[in-house]
């Protein structure tokens, strides 16, 4: 237990290990603390509180934790990384996380901080907002890796006039948004506190995709701006032929080039104290040149060229978005990732608004799913460059009538025998087309053949406003 703060990295370099234990934080936690002092935090298991705990979780009291904070005191670059493999982190319902927090502007003080959540069942939960990259000179990485989920009521990045860079990256991990004051999943809204827009440098999804689950109720939530695919080169591995030095806990590693969202973590043994490797925890985009350097406070342990280890990104992996609980969620913008989408809601009552045509790409799809409710608004469904795949849920839309697009409806067998497959509802606004494309329809041949009973299934309805109109399926 902290007795009021703790600072690990003051002008030097400072490691935590953490695997069985608790640690406490009453207010300030910092990870990488002015001039050139490097901070990182390797959570393996146990649980680390921040905020006056009580018992069944932590008190309602505002405090921060930084990785990597610059005040300005001393020149130098300060670098904090936590990466969270396991365990628990605790917080106070207004506690902020910061990753990369700058000073006073001046070219000799910059920070760069890293948030890794990694592995399925891996849970990072803030009760505040994460600030990503949040002042002058600052580069602020947060990664959602391989199954982890991040909790936490929005990203906000810098403050307009500060050259501060923020990237969020989705490499197979989740954004779990429990809502705040600002009404969008990413940045302060500008009427939200007086303040201006704070959006991220760049929110990307990898070749692993990623999920945005909405477990709050509040309405109208918005993006605030774009979700794009990877691009360009990123950075595959980092070469490691060092396994026998010995530092004194996990280094930091920094990443540079002319790309962008690139970050790793060290692989370190604290029996032998020796560094392994190094896993890379986002790839980034657009790099032609790119170098790592490893740290410990002042000290430059090692300069490793990556030029060998950039290669082309994979396709993106699309994005799921889930509503847990009743609010909605609009697409005002034009996301550019080229991977599916899949809309899933747990609650009818939830919604999923489109008031943007270009809100994704045209290789893109779009699939609705479970009790997921899509309103669109504002257009035709025409205009939606993306195929639209059925998988049960509604669809409903505003006056005039709208119609779906001739050869753009698809319903996928697999999906109605599982049960996913509902109804497309039309409750007079929503034009249905004349046919349907139907894939995998040997599917329900076989089902129909070893099971007479399944006739009995409705395998899709579709309501049209003229019933006397017949459907004609393809794919049977």
């Amino acid at each position: 237990t902290a007795q009021n703060c703790f600072v690990l990295g003051y002008g030097g370099h400072g490691a935590l290990e953490m695997d069985a234990t608790e640690l406490y934080s009453p207010t300030y936690a910092i990870f990488g603390y002015d001039g050139f002092g490097s901070g990182v935090a390797v959570q393996k298991g146990g649980r680390f509180m921040a905020g006056h705990p009580i018992t069944g979780g932590v008190e309602d009291t505002p405090t921060q934790v930084h990785v990597g904070c610059h005040k300005g005191r001393t020149a130098g670059r300060v670098v904090g990384q936590w990466w969270q493999k396991d365990g628990a982190y605790a917080c106070s319902s207004h506690q902020s996380f910061v990753a990369g927090i700058g000073s006073d502007g001046s070219v000799d003080k910059q920070t760069y901080g890293t948030l890794t959540i990694d592995g399925t069942g891996t849970t990072f939960h803030v009760g505040g907002p994460i600030g990503v990259g949040q002042s002058y000179d600052s580069t602020g990485i947060v990664n959602l890796k391989d199954g982890g989920t991040l909790r936490a009521k929005t990203f906000y990045g810098a403050s307009a006039g500060r050259n501060g860079k923020s990237y969020v990256n989705f490499v197979g991990g989740t954004y779990e948004y429990i809502g705040w004051g600002a009404t969008c999943l990413f940045g302060i809204s500008p009427d939200a506190y007086n303040e201006a827009d704070r959006s991220m440098t760049r929110v990307t999804v990898y070749a692993q995709g990623g999920a945005i689950e909405l477990s709050s109720s509040q309405k109208d939530r918005k993006f605030g701006q774009p979700i794009h695919g990877a691009t360009g080169r990123g950075v595959a591995s980092i070469p490691w032929a060092d396994t026998e030095s010995t530092f004194i806990g996990a280094p930091a590693i920094v990443i540079e080039g002319d790309g962008i969202g690139a970050s790793a973590m060290a692989n370190y043994d604290p029996d032998t104290r020796t560094v392994s490797g190094f896993t890379v925890t986002s790839p980034g985009c657009d790099y032609t040149m790119a170098t790592a350097y490893v740290l410990q406070g002042p000290v430059t342990n090692a300069v490793i060229d990556l030029a060998g280890s950039l290669v082309e990104n994979a396709p993106d992996g699309g994005m799921t978005f889930r509503h847990t609980n009743t609010g909605s969620i609009v697409f005002d913008v034009a996301n550019t990732y080229t991977g599916p989408t899949v809309l899933d809601s747990v609650h009818a009552s939830a919604i999923f608004a489109i008031t943007n045509k270009d809100a994704f790409a045209a290789s893109s799809s779009i699939a609705l799913k479970g009790n997921a409710k899509l309103y669109i608004g504002g257009y035709t469904l025409a205009d939606l460059s993306a195929p639209f795949r059925f998988m049960g849920g509604t669809v409903t839309g505003e006056l005039p009538r709208y119609a779906i697009p001739e050869g753009r409806l698809v319903v996928d067998a697999s999906d109605i025998l599982s049960g996913d497959a509902n109804t497309l509802a039309d409750n007079g606004n929503i034009a249905l087309p004349s046919s349907v494309t139907l894939l995998n329809g040997e599917r329900l041949r076989e089902a129909f053949a070893s099971d007479s009973s399944k006739r009995r299934f409705k395998l899709l309805e579709l309501h049209s406003k003229d019933a006397n109109t017949p459907l004609v399926v393809h794919g049977v």
